[in-house]
């Protein structure tokens, strides 16, 4: 088993998100605050939800950033009418809702980031990021 690390632990840099609705819809997303785009990128990202890891897709949206899903792979994250958004659920399960903020933090910048309700820590199993020219293989698969 990897390295794991506690959010409490000064490494890990922490945002306050808001939940919001996404647009006319009832779907939830995270707004992230603007000073996080130093440290979150948009793409597909790794993302823990109460320990288990999805791919977020994170979009750039009026000078900040928006997670607007969390997938079981990749693929359904850049597809996203494909799979199950696993980003209600979560919500769901621990109680939040449209209005209220979740805390984001960057766990391995690149690598991985994760999701908590406000006032609750949690450990993260540590995900390296790949080497470049294994990420870049990885991205050239999945075209």
């Amino acid at each position: 088993m990897g390295e794991r690390v506690s959010s409490e632990d000064p490494s890990i840099r922490t945002f306050r998100a808001r939940i919001e609705r996404s647009g006319g819809t009832k779907r939830p997303r995270l707004r992230l605050p603007p000073e996080a785009t130093e440290f979150v990128p948009s793409g597909v990202v790794r993302l823990d939800l109460g320990g288990t890891v999805y791919h977020a897709d994170v979009r750039e949206h009026d000078g900040g950033l928006l997670v607007v899903g969390a997938f079981d792979n990749a693929r359904l994250a850049r597809s996203p009418g494909e799979g199950v958004n696993r980003l209600p659920v979560w919500l769901d399960d621990v109680g939040l809702a449209i209005g209220r903020s979740v805390l984001f933090d960057v766990v391995v910048p690149d690598a991985l980031y994760g999701a908590r309700p406000p006032g609750r820590t949690t450990v993260y199993d540590v995900i390296e990021p790949p080497r470049s020219s294994l990420s870049d293989i990885a991205a050239s698969l999945e075209e």
